[in-house]
């Protein structure tokens, strides 16, 4: 089998289209949008994402949609 030849962009244009296709399908169980989220899954793998630290502190830093508990903001 031959292997696709693409430039960076004709692959981030291939990987958004499918991203997408899966995305939005009314059936994301259906073999052929399992078969895509295979395909997609092979030009962009995940990778897992660091907790970024506050520098101050050594502690995870929340996210904005995070929410903070009770003690931390007595602590404040």
């Amino acid at each position: 089998m031959q292997r696709l030849d693409l430039t960076d962009n004709e692959r981030a244009i291939l990987i958004t289209v499918l991203r997408r296709l899966v995305d939005f399908d009314p059936q994301p169980l259906s073999p052929q949008i399992q078969a895509l989220k295979a395909i997609l899954e092979r030009l962009e793998p995940q990778k897992p994402q660091p907790i970024p630290e506050t520098a101050s502190t050594g502690e995870p830093a929340t996210t904005p949609g995070e929410a903070v508990s009770a003690a931390a903001l007595l602590a404040a």
